[in-house]
């Protein structure tokens, strides 16, 4: 049976939930930069430094925030999980991608696998997994 409408579901969510975690990695390093540049103007006549210095500060942190992200990034059931639970399909997903891979599939687990992908056919990854605004960005 295949499971290319399920895999590119958890696929396009688990780059959405990866743009998640970047953002708000990110946006909380922007934070202290501008705190920065605050305390930074509040005692320095010239700004010239300490705006260059943000600057390269911001960029070392996109980099660095995307690379902790890139390394963490969740598994395919991990977003199947966060699927699961973001659509209330009391683990249909995690279950067919977790038995998967079974050699001899009986009875059961091939109407779960059908189960499964009848759902995922009506399904749009950016319902489910919506690329939000951190909370810290309001706080900015």
């Amino acid at each position: 049976m295949e499971f290319h409408g399920l895999m590119d579901v958890l696929d396009a969510g688990r780059r959405r939930i990866l743009s998640n975690r970047f953002l708000r990695v990110w946006i909380g390093w922007s934070c202290w930069i501008f705190a920065g540049l605050i305390v930074g103007s509040a005692f320095l006549v010239k700004l010239t430094g300490v705006v260059i210095v943000a600057g390269v500060l911001l960029g070392a942190g996109a980099a660095a925030a995307f690379a902790w992200v890139w390394r963490n990034q969740p598994s395919l059931y991990y977003a199947a999980c966060r699927l699961d639970a973001a659509a209330g399909l009391q683990d249909r997903m995690s279950t067919a991608l977790c038995f998967g891979d079974a050699a001899n599939p009986g009875g059961m687990i091939l109407r779960q696998r059908q189960d499964a992908l009848n759902r995922v056919s009506q399904m749009d990854a950016r319902q489910m997994f919506p690329i939000r605004t951190p909370a810290v960005a309001r706080r900015a």
